[in-house]
């Protein structure tokens, strides 16, 4: 399949190095800096093994018609790429934390396919043209508005050894569920600067998550024993990891706390005081610039 993946960030570089051996990839990439290294290395590098992809390099700007889109840049990062892949009609996968892309798309009110997944595999940008694979996971993939059984079976052809796909009906619930790990992994691992594995290993920590994770299923009307369960499994699965959001704060980048507490506290019915705080406490860190 010939598939555009459009942002040259972890997830963005991990789904091309994951991809690039059995389909034509083409990595849109904002950065002239990194076009430039990519374009000069003729590809990309993926660790453990420092194995070489092959990948066209193009900038953003230059966005050129393709079987499939990957929109893998961060939720605040999508707007101006709407604009221009809304002229074509192939289908768009969305690949973003949170869930005020959501928004997006209601309000864009595309006519193109539209497919929602999340991402479980842990990844890291070592540089501008490496990625490291800290965690090997899954894609899920379900569909979201105007798609049909035939482009389904399509997208279902890009699963391989690596990378694994599962499909799911409901878009909204895998968004949420996925939610719920960000809203409380996220924060405060940036807020206390810790790895995922803190959350269970220090007790206030600990304390916090749980709390924090009642909270956001309530909201979002999930079981909170239930995600408190799920939670703890996926805290232990990914305890050596950083989160993204300590990764960008580590950066002094911008975070996507409005795609993910943002949203929480745009969409509670009732107080969310936890989420409400943490929301807070990000923002006044955050150090902006991308």
């Amino acid at each position: 399949m010939d598939i555009a993946i459009i942002g040259g960030g972890a997830i963005g570089l991990l789904m091309t190095a994951l991809l690039a051996d059995t389909n034509q990839v083409s990595l849109y990439v904002r950065n002239k800096k990194q076009y430039d290294q990519i374009l000069k290395e003729d590809g990309i590098y993926y660790k453990p093994g420092q194995r070489k992809c092959k990948v066209k390099i193009r900038l953003i700007k230059d966005l050129q018609v393709h079987d499939l889109f990957i929109l893998a840049v961060k939720s605040y990062q999508l707007e101006p790429i709407l604009k221009r892949v809304n002229v074509f009609s192939s289908p768009l996968l969305f690949i973003q934390n949170g869930m005020a892309h959501i928004e997006l798309i209601d309000n864009y009110q595309f006519i193109q396919p539209i497919f929602i997944a999340t991402c479980e595999h842990g990844a890291y940008r070592e540089s501008l043209i490496t990625v490291a694979h800290t965690g090997v996971g899954k894609i899920n993939i379900a569909p979201y508005v105007n798609t049909n059984v035939n482009q389904i079976k399509k997208l279902q052809e890009l699963e391989a050894n690596r990378f694994p796909l599962e499909w799911m009906q409901d878009a909204e619930r895998l968004l949420k569920e996925k939610l719920i790990l960000n809203a409380v992994i996220n924060p405060i691992t940036a807020i206390y600067n810790v790895k995922n594995g803190s959350l269970i290993k220090n007790k206030f920590l600990y304390e916090k998550a749980k709390q924090l994770t009642y909270e956001v299923a309530v909201t979002l009307k999930f079981d909170p024993k239930i995600q408190w369960e799920r939670m703890l499994k996926i805290i232990c699965l990914t305890q050596e990891n950083h989160s993204s959001m300590k990764v960008d704060m580590d950066k002094g980048q911008l975070t996507e706390v409005d795609s993910i507490l943002g949203y929480l506290v745009r969409q509670a019915e009732q107080p969310v005081p936890l989420v409400t705080k943490l929301y807070t406490d990000i923002k006044k860190l955050e150090k902006g610039g991308v």
